[in-house]
């Protein structure tokens, strides 16, 4: 058996989704694939999933392919996860490939038990092992990655105090979009630790960067549902004017030189660019009008060294693939 989960990418709202602002994210056509060799045995009252060796897996990975097995009651038999297409010469890309690889991993356990994972009964119990899976690594990260690997297409995010909401938005046809990598991971972690010391050191100064990011990703979105490019360039413009403007008062990178030198060809080819993540690395989107100038753009950065990703957006959710 075969199953397999998207990667995403972040179209607006870093950092802002952690303090209540929407975000929009999309699945991509990357995908983590998890795989059993064999079928599956039945958990008996005695065994303990979590006895298995997960030594090679990460965290999030391992604690979803637990939870899962003792929720179905079914051990995953020669159990393996490809990750590869979320990375690029052995350097991750920031496509969300640890919660895309938790996804697929407990939806093969799902599966093998004979649960259907294309109905949304069983893709809401797969979101919320997943989810608890992410937040043993992440627990204050916004879960749309989570969100993107299950459900897929393109996702509004807003955190409420309780569990997630998750709507679904249309992708603009007028839109096109260019993903390029700056071949540097990013520090997530660090980055939120960072935050986390500004908001309490200087609390004010935080809640003005914060109240930006949420305006500006919100005028985003509008934008992005209306279908309107023009304001969405606007905004991702505002957006990285706020970002730049929380980097500089948290004293964090997220606008690298390199980041700096991307948004720059981007709006000198009639677009706007920005980082898509927590910044710092990764890679950035691009968005713009018109094919003509989406490759003026790419033909600047090839030029330069910058890499362009070859990805589409807006794609299925976890699926089980041919095998």
């Amino acid at each position: 058996m075969r199953i397999s989960a998207p990667g995403k990418l972040m179209l607006i709202g870093e950092y802002a989704v952690l303090e209540g602002g929407p975000a929009l994210v999309t699945a991509v056509n990357r995908r983590a694939h998890a795989s059993s060799a064999g079928p599956p045995s039945e958990l008996t009252s005695t065994d303990n999933p979590g006895a298995l060796d997960f030594a090679v897996l990460s965290q999030e990975v391992a604690s979803a392919l637990i939870m899962a097995q003792a929720l179905t009651k079914h051990y995953v038999a020669n159990f393996q996860l490809d990750t590869h297409e979320l990375h690029e010469r052995g350097t991750k890309l920031g496509l969300g490939s640890s919660a895309a690889g938790a996804v697929a991993s407990a939806a093969i356990a799902f599966a093998l038990a004979g649960w259907d994972i294309a109905k949304p009964s069983v893709q809401a119990q797969l979101w919320e092992v997943a989810l608890r899976a992410h937040q043993t690594v992440a627990p204050h990260g916004s879960g749309a990655d989570v969100a993107s690997a299950v459900y897929g297409g393109t996702l509004r995010i807003e955190r409420t105090g309780g569990p997630p909401n998750i709507a679904a938005i249309a992708w603009p046809e007028c839109l096109h979009l260019s993903v390029i990598w700056t071949k540097v991971p990013a520090r997530t972690h660090s980055f939120l630790a960072s935050l986390k010391t500004m908001k309490s050191n200087n609390p004010d100064l935080y809640q003005r960067c914060s109240e930006a990011l949420i305006r500006t990703s919100e005028d985003f979105i509008h934008h992005f549902e209306m279908g309107a490019s023009q304001g969405v360039k606007a905004a991702t413009q505002a957006f990285g004017r706020a970002l730049d403007k929380l980097g500089q008062a948290a004293s964090i990178p997220i606008f690298t030189p390199a980041i700096r030198a991307i948004c720059l060809r981007a709006e000198e080819c009639g677009g706007a660019a920005k980082p898509s993540g927590a910044g710092g690395g990764d890679v950035c989107v691009a968005f713009f009008e018109d094919e003509a100038s989406q490759r003026a753009f790419e033909t600047r950065c090839q030029r330069d060294n910058f890499p362009i990703v070859a990805i589409s957006c807006h794609q299925q959710g976890v699926r089980r693939d041919k095998e």
